[in-house]
């Protein structure tokens, strides 16, 4: 639950014992593997007392990797844990200055969540359509652009953020201790991480104090403060998305097949994207086989692995579990915790790479009722077939159907 958080203290000038060891880093060479904090004082003097500002993430601090999970009874430990590694930085402060008298400056609250084998990237691309949680917040598109639409999702405010990103890819890309360890032996899970970042001013408004300091011990001690920044930033992602429909947009997926296949096979299943886009799925796959004498079966083998349309993802199948997952979390305390799979794990079905599709499929890639798509296959407007007293629809028919609604749309007969 807590994450990295920015301290700022007033410490007497006698309390770092050793300042070139402090100014050349020689912790990191005596303790190698160890995390440490970030420390930085301001106007060093050693007759005064100045400010002395010290960054650290707690659960790297206490687990080695902020994987795992800490709530507000590991504070205190934590901070005797901070204490010990800021000794071996020659640093000497004791433990109720930082519990009493230091000032919080910023704090991080996320959440890990395991989606098992739903892609994050299908997540954030959807949070990317969502409004802002709050006033004044703008989705933020110039950080990280090497990961822009599929590494996070980020919206930034003057006194907070929230972020939503793929921890999978940080974690492989940048391991910490002892979680590779697991995933060599065991698939490394998807993760979404869910961030919200404070600075005092926003941790102040949510805990109720206008004016004033706020320490750690007043973080250990504020049970509700999670419960209240989920309500706040989590709940009106919660409250939009019943109004949005979750899917992967092409580009997202594009940008995440590109790699698995062939110059010819990319350029061959965007051509034909286009012309069924264009004409339908019949007329596409008459055009290759006619003008480009290309191997068809292996066209719509393509194009059903890789659609490029549409995930049709019903919202109760996500939002209502990231929901409850946020909500009422649940800590992880192993790292088997992390690897095993849910007990109720996350449904992920593409519907649109079913050669078949039943009345719900085709309503939810049509946008109209179950009903309406069973009065128009009684009717004849789709071509269907019975299969046990239940309509069966071609995915192409149904292409097709709705193209022939876009273009009579475009071009209306005229009287």
């Amino acid at each position: 639950m807590y994450d990295k958080i920015r301290i700022k203290t007033v410490v007497e000038g006698h309390w770092i014992q050793d300042w070139e060891f402090f100014k050349y880093r020689q912790w990191k060479k005596d303790y190698p593997g160890q995390y440490f904090p970030t420390v930085w004082p301001t106007n060093w003097n050693r007759e005064e007392m100045h400010n002395l500002t010290i960054e650290f993430s707690m659960p790297k601090l206490w687990y080695g990797n902020n994987i795992l999970e800490v709530n507000e009874f590991d504070v205190y430990n934590i901070i005797t844990k901070l204490q010990k590694q800021l000794r071996k930085m020659r640093i000497i402060i004791p433990v109720d200055v930082l519990w009493c008298k230091s000032l919080i400056s910023n704090l991080e609250i996320c959440k890990n969540i395991n989606v098992d084998e739903v892609p994050v990237w299908v997540l954030i691309d959807y949070f990317r359509k969502l409004p802002p949680p709050c006033r004044f917040m703008i989705l933020e598109d110039d950080i990280y652009k090497a990961q822009r639409r599929i590494g996070q999702c980020r919206f930034v405010g003057e006194r907070h953020e929230v972020t939503c990103y793929d921890k999978t890819r940080e974690v492989i890309d940048r391991p910490q201790s002892n979680i590779a360890e697991f995933y060599c032996y065991k698939p490394m899970p998807n993760i979404l991480r869910f961030e919200v970042r404070l600075k005092k001013e926003a941790l102040q408004s949510i805990l109720g104090k206008e004016k004033g300091i706020i320490t750690l011990s007043d973080l250990a001690h504020n049970y509700k403060l999670y419960d209240k920044v989920i309500e706040k930033y989590w709940k009106p992602f919660v409250k939009a998305s019943k109004y949005i429909p979750i899917y992967a947009s092409p580009e997202v997926q594009l940008a995440q097949i590109k790699h698995k296949l062939s110059p010819e096979e990319y350029k061959n299943l965007l051509l034909f994207k286009f012309l069924e886009e264009e004409q339908g799925f019949i007329y596409a796959k008459e055009y290759f086989k006619r003008e480009l004498k290309e191997n068809i079966p292996k066209i719509t083998a393509l194009y059903r692995k890789y659609p490029l349309v549409e995930i049709v993802k019903p919202r109760y199948q996500l939002m209502d579990k990231l929901d409850q997952i946020i909500s009422h979390p649940r800590w992880w305390r192993t790292m088997e915790d992390v690897f095993k799979p849910n007990e109720q794990p996350f449904e992920f079905t593409e519907c649109l790479v079913q050669d078949w599709w039943s009345t719900k499929d085709s309503a939810k890639y049509l946008g109209i009722g179950e009903r309406a798509v069973q009065n128009k296959c009684r009717d004849g407007e789709i071509p269907c077939c019975l299969v046990g007293g239940k309509y069966r629809l071609k995915k192409s028919d149904v292409m097709n159907y709705l193209y022939q609604q876009k273009l009579a749309k475009k071009n209306p007969e005229t009287i």
